[in-house]
């Protein structure tokens, strides 16, 4: 029930769809830390935002850091644990609470995932072809690919 109520009371209002790289300023990309290509997609997305001068912040599945909400604990945040960054890119293939609020408050103007959440929070779902689920630096690439597409 006080989860719902957090969903109901921090949804994000603004409106999110396909926006240009010109438009994006900062960028939250959620990590899976349990996959092994964790540390190889974080430096592959700290190259990409970098050489089109966009601010990333990394966040990762660490249930110790929310609140008990499912908010994220961090001074990046404002203080109910809502990102603000422009861009919100989930790499964790989950429905998990933390995500889903996570997308569902974000202030983020484009949202994208590996998987679809209710409500259709993200506006691209990057997941690999037919049974055959993508890993994790394989969706980064996808979404970089998209992405640099969008004018």
């Amino acid at each position: 029930m006080q989860r719902r109520r957090a969903m109901s009371r921090y949804a994000s209002c603004i409106p999110t769809g396909l926006h240009p790289l010109s438009r994006i300023r900062t960028a939250a990309v959620f990590l899976d830390f349990e996959e092994r290509d964790w540390e190889d997609s974080k430096a592959l997305a700290e190259d990409f935002f970098k050489k089109h001068g966009i601010e990333v912040h990394f966040y990762y599945n660490d249930f110790s850091s929310t609140n008990w909400y499912g908010g994220l604990k961090s001074s990046e945040l404002n203080p109910d644990g809502i990102c603000e960054e422009d861009l919100f890119i989930s790499l964790l293939d989950s429905t998990d609470f933390f995500i889903h609020f996570s997308a569902a408050s974000s202030r983020a103007i484009t949202k994208i995932g590996r998987v679809q959440l209710p409500k259709n929070v993200f506006d691209i779902v990057v997941n690999g072809a037919d049974e055959q689920k993508s890993s994790q630096i394989d969706s980064l690439r996808t979404i970089f690919d998209i992405l640099s597409l969008i004018k």
